[in-house]
């Protein structure tokens, strides 16, 4: 569980946080290693500094992907920008049909992290209400984030979300 409240927290890093981006010769030598012993196959990429960790943007097979590397070099994880939301896995569409119906859904990612975790990351908009989503690959909400007006995002954990709903 606290791998998971971690990756949770890198997860709202990545989307809150405003990055800075870096030259690539301004990305620390342990990093820049890191990064073409996972990716040897990637020639050019953009890089980002993004609350303490260094952030690769690439395309591979014509997917943009974002690698996301710690300040001392460990391979935390990599997001892939998913072409449609019908690309999602069939459990998280079923999810998403059931708890969310009437929404619109949009900027779907797929994301595997270092323990070798698949989970998906989309947002969820309907009328003024935005939500950013997280599902891990069986169709089980891991996070749930409402987009506010004033930029603030309000997160819920997914499985607070189902107490309230089974003690009703």
């Amino acid at each position: 569980m606290q791998k998971f409240i971690l990756f949770s927290g890198l997860v709202v890093l990545a989307c809150t946080s405003n990055a800075q981006k870096i030259k690539q010769e301004n990305v620390p030598a342990n990093v820049m290693q890191a990064f073409n012993k996972t990716f040897p196959d990637i020639i050019s990429s953009k890089w980002e500094l993004e609350e303490g960790n260094y952030e690769a943007s690439f395309k591979k097979n014509d997917q943009k992907t974002e690698a996301i590397f710690s300040s001392d070099g460990k391979y935390l994880q990599t997001e892939k920008e998913l072409s449609s939301v019908n690309d999602l896995s069939p459990e998280v569409i079923a999810a998403l049909k059931k708890d969310f119906a009437g929404y619109k859904f949009e900027d779907a990612e797929k994301i595997e992290t270092a323990d070798g975790k698949t989970l998906y990351e989309l947002e969820a908009e309907q009328g003024e209400t935005e939500y950013e989503l997280v599902y891990d690959s069986k169709g089980s909400l891991q996070k749930k984030t409402q987009k506010k007006e004033d930029g603030e995002d309000e997160e819920k954990e997914g499985k607070e979300k189902k107490e309230k709903k089974d003690k009703k």
